[in-house]
């Protein structure tokens, strides 16, 4: 008979082989950590190699790892006559201070206006199409004759794991008094969008009616809304900062109150901590403020900090732009002929030279993603 003590030796021993028989492999671990495009090589190898980096699993695995990255875009200088867009567009890995281009997008004359988990929407003589730059994959978005202010949002609805849009447009009945535009959204994949009901107060009028939202930059993800910044201006030119709030699993809108900043001055909406933050700066560009909803409920704004930008190892660059580009602050700044990174406490870490060209600092950011895409295959 086994003694207690054997017994818990044979259940030890039993247990560690059942773990590494479950646990992943040494090669599986390090194919994990390579790069997207390091990856599809190794497919090449040999055929275990290729089954391991196609199972879904690994592929939602690895783009868990990568880490989401900030993108750049240049015009060179001069502008060629037939170039209506910018002609490179990098990624910048902040900690390694490394720029890398990303794929050339399919068409030379397309705006990306959307990005989702690796994906691109990309817009194209009013007709947006989705493209990823890691497996340089293209599909129609099923959507024509749509101009680039009508496109509101692109987001993965969470219960059913769809990609969907959301766009608007002008409503066929001139003469109803709320609601002039109507808005849709339309599951990628599918030629059917569903019209969104609108039940807006008299207060709200402003937001879904006259000529839409103008919004502003990209949409934050939060809490299950797309928060969108828009701004409106009034006859005597002074504008003012809104936050329309579109729930995607109830599928309605709702006005979020934004922090007291001056119209006048450049804002920006993003994410900070896991919280919905708003960042301000003015003319001439020496610091920027940044508020943070710290009561999502309640709705209440407070001041997190104030950037001030190393003016003295800037020197006489001419600054263009900054933009909060990272959950923890990180700042890129727009030099002619140059991209500054600078810390949450204003500290230049690293600049990258652009031969003379006028680096723009894109709103949307880029996780390179491997996951195959049932859209993609029809």
């Amino acid at each position: 008979m086994y003694t207690l003590e054997a017994r818990q030796q044979h259940t030890v021993k039993k247990n560690s082989i059942s773990t590494k028989q479950n646990a992943p492999s040494i090669p599986d671990e390090i194919l994990l950590r390579l790069p997207p495009k390091s990856v599809l090589r190794c497919r090449a190898v040999c055929r275990s190699w290729r089954r391991v980096t196609s199972d879904p699993k690994f592929l939602l695995d690895h783009h868990l790892r990568q880490p989401e990255l900030p993108l750049v875009s240049s015009y060179r200088i001069p502008v060629p006559a037939d170039q209506l867009c910018p002609s490179c567009l990098d990624a910048i890995h902040l900690p390694s201070a490394l720029r890398r281009p990303i794929y050339r997008l399919p068409q030379l004359h397309g705006e990306i206006i959307a990005s989702c988990d690796g994906l691109f929407v990309i817009h194209e003589y009013n007709c947006p199409y989705i493209y990823n730059p890691t497996t340089r994959q293209c599909a129609p978005a099923g959507i024509s004759r749509l101009k680039r202010e009508q496109f509101a949002g692109f987001y993965r609805h969470q219960p059913s794991g769809e990609y969907r849009f959301l766009y608007w447009k002008c409503a066929n009945i001139w003469h109803e008094i709320y609601c002039l535009n109507y808005f849709y959204v339309l599951t990628v994949g599918s030629n059917k969008p569903r019209q969104i009901s609108c039940s807006i107060a008299p207060m709200d009028e402003e937001i879904i009616s006259g000529m839409g939202p103008r919004i502003i930059g990209s949409p934050v993800f939060l809490h299950g809304g797309l928060h969108m910044h828009w701004k409106k201006k009034h006859h005597d030119a002074l504008g003012y900062n809104r936050i329309l709030v579109f729930d995607t699993v109830a599928e309605s809108f709702r006005q979020l109150r934004p922090p007291p900043l001056n119209p006048r001055n450049y804002t920006q909406l993003f994410a900070m901590d896991g919280m919905l933050a708003m960042s301000t700066c003015k003319e001439p560009l020496m610091s920027i403020d940044i508020f943070m909803l710290e009561d999502y409920d309640h709705e209440v704004w407070a001041f997190r900090c104030k950037i001030k930008l190393p003016m003295m190892e800037i020197g006489c660059l001419q600054l263009v732009s900054a933009e909060v580009v990272s959950e923890q602050g990180d700042i890129l700044v727009s030099c002619f002929g140059w991209l500054l990174h600078c810390d949450n406490k204003g500290n230049l870490l690293s600049r990258f030279h652009y031969n003379d060209d006028l680096p723009a600092i894109s709103r949307h950011r880029i996780k390179e993603s491997l996951i195959q895409h049932a859209f993609f295959k029809r």
